[in-house]
């Protein structure tokens, strides 16, 4: 009896399912123990970096064998290896490390699969890529950031417990003097901060164990006498001096804000087909330019409430501070997303940073974390090209919700030096069919904070609207109904302050304003 996982007409041509059924008649002795996987368009190497992302990690052993290079990189330097443990494919990980992969291949920002695997938190990956050998002291050339630095910055407290608990130096330092205790502590991840302290701690009581403390029995001779009260000080220094302020670096907050809306009050059904974008720049590469106020707050916030709204974790891609570049929000928008939605999908983009018109167009602009007002058109994100990109999706359902403004007068709105503020001219027009559009202000207002809360106004009302404060007598959340609660409270806020700031809702079907978020 013939039996194979994969035939062939010709050795380029891969049977369709249709075709080896109709074999499967023509020849009655054959069986057939797993259908072909689907090979993705392109020539081998292109197919290989589509399947390195991809849940069939058959795909990748089978192109492999056809002789696609492992070692193949996309626009952006990837490998493989580096698109398998951003998107968490653990087993695409092993058939690649089998294969040979290169641990230590760069990007072109000089990343190496350990440091994405720990952007990311993938901590399997992550684990995979140290059982082979991965380099863990690495650092890219863009920051000069460590594995563990990455994993803390992000917030990743069980992946950086891994590279720890591996050899990870947490006293290495960035190219701006940054450890992760203090990346962790400035975004404010509570949880990893508090590993990070405690795994200090022991580290140095490791360093000066009983035997070598006053009165010890195991005392010997020769051996510095040290009280419990010398060990508590040293301890004290140590962390003091991992977690001290950088020049250039805010100081960690003694006593970090919390507020009503940072933690979900609600928790639906997951949803393996909700996918969202969270995007949140505090500060910007330039340092001309003024921080947006609690924009990486407002991010970490919205995705805590995406999570609660049902939207799987993995299928949440969070771009904060310095990762959300230019470059990554291309990939994010026309690579992350189109490679992954499919019919019936619900879509969920998220910005909170600073908005800019271009003098000379007038368009409005996304400003990315090394976005330049006086070249928005090279190193910024239309927002025509964001709802067009968008809509091209064919999703479901599709919500853009936006804490910026567009007039260059102030608050989260930049504009080139010299420029007078002007009103940034967006039509509406590429939002259209199954989309909806929520932004903070009119295209000639002024977005503004609630500093007591560490969130922006209108970021702030839209979560409390998701917490129960716009739900119907059904207790249901609706794109319309959550507009119609935060816009007066916003509208209200911002009069308090000799401040105008109206929100806006723009409906590419009437239908959406009914659409339900919780």
């Amino acid at each position: 009896m013939l039996s194979h996982h994969w035939l062939f007409v010709k050795p380029s041509t891969i049977l369709t399912r249709a075709g080896l059924c109709a074999l499967c008649l023509a020849l009655p002795g054959l069986t057939l123990r797993a259908a072909p996987p689907a090979v993705p368009e392109g020539n081998l190497d292109t197919q290989l970096l589509s399947a390195a992302a991809g849940e069939d990690a058959r795909l990748v052993g089978f192109l492999l064998k056809r002789g696609a290079d492992i070692e193949a990189k996309d626009n952006f330097g990837y490998t493989p290896l580096m698109i398998a443990c951003q998107r968490g494919r653990t087993e695409a990980v092993k058939t690649l490390l089998a294969g040979g992969a290169d641990v230590e291949a760069k990007d072109v920002n000089g990343s190496t699969p350990l440091i994405w695997a720990a952007i990311y938190g993938e901590s399997k990956a992550a684990g995979l890529l140290l059982d082979h050998g991965a380099d863990i002291a690495a650092k890219d050339k863009l920051f000069g950031r460590t594995a563990l630095i990455r994993a803390a910055e992000a917030g990743h407290t069980n992946t950086a417990r891994l590279l720890w608990d591996s050899g990870a130096d947490p006293q290495d330092e960035d190219a701006q003097g940054h450890t992760a205790l203090d990346l962790a502590a400035a975004n404010q991840h509570d949880d990893t901060v508090a590993f990070l302290k405690t795994a200090l701690v022991k580290k140095i009581a490791v360093k000066h164990p009983a035997g070598t403390m006053a009165g010890s029995p195991l005392s010997t001779p020769g051996a510095t006498a040290l009280s419990k009260e010398d060990v508590q000080e040293i301890v004290q220094s140590a962390v003091a001096a991992v977690a001290r302020p950088r020049d250039g670096a805010a100081a960690p907050a003694a006593a970090p804000i919390r507020s009503d809306v940072d933690e979900p009050a609600y928790r639906r059904p997951e949803n393996p087909g909700r996918w969202a974008v969270v995007v949140g720049i505090e500060s910007y590469a330039d340092k001309d330019l003024p921080k947006a106020a609690y924009a990486v707050r407002d991010a970490q916030a919205v995705q805590k409430h995406l999570v609660a709204l049902g939207f799987p974790p993995r299928n949440i891609l969070l771009l904060t501070a310095d990762s959300a570049t230019r470059s990554r929000l291309i990939s994010a928008l026309r690579s992350w997303l189109p490679n992954r939605i499919k019919p019936g999908a619900t879509v969920f983009f998220y910005f909170s940073g600073h908005g800019a018109p271009d003098a000379g167009s007038k368009q409005a602009y996304l400003v990315p974390y090394d976005g330049d007002p006086e070249d928005l058109l090279n190193t910024a994100y239309p927002l025509h090209d964001l709802y067009e990109g968008l809509a091209a999706l064919k999703a479901a359902h599709t919500l853009v919700v936006l804490d910026s403004c567009f007039s260059g007068r102030g608050g989260r709105s930049v504009i080139a030096p010299g420029t007078r503020p002007l009103v940034a001219q967006f039509k509406g027009d590429s939002i259209v069919g199954p989309m909806a559009a929520m932004s903070a202000a009119a295209s000639d207002g002024i977005t503004g904070m609630r500093a007591e809360d560490g969130h922006g106004i209108f970021t702030y009302y839209f979560l409390k609207g998701l917490n129960g404060k716009a739900a119907d007598p059904a207790g249901a959340v609706t794109v319309k109904g959550l507009f119609d609660y935060l816009r007066p409270q916003v509208e209200d806020e911002s009069r308090l302050h000799n401040r105008a700031q109206a929100p806006q809702l723009t409906l590419g079907a009437d239908s959406e304003g009914a659409l339900r978020l919780r």
